[in-house]
């Protein structure tokens, strides 16, 4: 890997190979791995990153490589989420509202890119 942009909490940050070591918190947003010419970009709900001289580790509770993700399936996935929240209980819509959020927010980083 040659390059890796992470949303960091104080706005987006790149490092590249032979970085020095460093721990950042990670916020939801796109994360691009870079190497020879191929890039791929990852969608995460935050995290943790921790890099080093010879690699790059990224701790997130939920990631999504955006080039394997169709926005008409998060749209339906938002949809049905949306229909289980006005019938669930006051304890699962903490949790379906959490996942409303993150889907949500997924959606709107696949229309930038």
């Amino acid at each position: 890997v040659s390059e890796i942009t992470l949303p960091g909490e104080a706005g987006e940050f790149g490092v590249l190979a032979g970085h020095e070591p460093l721990v950042s918190n990670l916020v939801r947003g796109i994360i691009l791995i870079k190497k020879h010419e191929k890039t791929w970009k990852y969608y995460i709900d935050n995290g943790v990153a921790s890099i080093d001289k010879k690699e790059a580790i990224i701790l997130s509770n939920f990631a999504l490589e955006i080039s394997k993700t169709k926005l008409e399936n998060i749209i339906q996935l938002i949809d049905n989420l949306r229909l289980k929240l006005d019938h669930a209980e006051e304890a699962e819509s903490m949790i379906i509202k959490t996942e409303l959020e993150k889907y949500e927010s997924l959606s709107k980083f696949i229309n930038r890119i």
